[in-house]
């Protein structure tokens, strides 16, 4: 059969390793692991988790000050889109604004990972229009973006893995999420 050029059918399927599509602009890492930051407002870094709730998947996407450790943008949506960390953007500049009336946005790094959502246009649009610098680590690293990793880590062992009961939805188990600048996290 070989010497033929004939193969047997096989049940198995052939698993073709997973090659990333780059995409045309991708950000620099401009953090390099270096947490240190000695000012708010210098480095923001991004990123969101899924949480299985009784209603299905829902994502929490955060994005938090490296200096602070302050939680600046908090958004549960039902779809990962790029709407969704795009909202988590905005109500992060707006926490900024009400708290700071003279803050503007412009050399703000804001770091996170290469997913598509943080690579799609609509958030990179988004970032330069705001003045925003954008900084995505390297794939496959998660070291990378440790910062909120921890974060998220902490959110899911506190908040979700801890509830014998599970959530319900997005919506019944709101009371117990953190408020994000004294106001209730976005529900959409």
């Amino acid at each position: 059969m070989r010497a033929a050029g004939l193969r047997g059918v096989s049940r198995r399927r052939r698993v073709r390793p997973n090659v990333p599509v780059l995409p045309v602009f991708r950000a620099p890492d401009l953090v390099h692991r270096d947490w240190e930051r000695h000012a708010p407002d210098v480095v923001w870094v991004a990123d969101f988790a899924y949480v299985l709730t009784r209603e299905g998947w829902v994502y929490v996407s955060f994005l938090q000050d490296a200096f602070s450790r302050r939680i600046l943008g908090f958004v549960v949506a039902t779809s990962k889109t790029a709407q969704l960390v795009t909202r988590t953007l905005l109500q992060a500049v707006s926490v900024r604004q009400r708290s700071n009336a003279t803050f503007v946005a412009d050399g703000v790094i804001l770091h996170s990972d290469a997913g598509s959502q943080y690579t799609s246009l609509a958030f990179t649009e988004k970032l330069l229009d705001l003045g925003l610098a954008p900084s995505i680590g390297r794939v496959g690293t998660a070291y990378d973006n440790a910062l909120i990793e921890s974060t998220i880590g902490l959110y899911k062992a506190e908040l979700v893995h801890r509830r014998a009961c599970g959530w319900d939805g997005r919506v019944s188990r709101a009371s117990h999420l953190p408020a994000v600048g004294g106001h209730p996290p976005s529900r959409s």
